[in-house]
């Protein structure tokens, strides 16, 4: 079992975080500087998106947090 694994296994979800986070670390480094370059410009673009879409949702709810449930 991978460390990952391990980690979920045992709801230690910190680690578990850190192990994606090296994963996806490691993974960039394989990239090319210009794929890295489109994959945050595709980043951005969805940030802004879900803030425009957060915007709207304030103005419908008047409020400026999500309800859950």
């Amino acid at each position: 079992m991978n460390n990952l694994a391990r980690a979920i296994k045992e709801e230690r979800w910190e680690a578990a975080a850190l192990y994606l986070v090296l994963g996806m670390a490691r993974a960039i480094e394989s990239l090319g500087p210009e794929t890295v370059e489109a994959m945050l410009d595709l980043i951005e673009a969805e940030e802004e998106n879900a803030g425009q879409r957060g915007s709207h949702r304030q103005r419908r709810t008047g409020r400026g947090q999500r309800r859950h449930g």
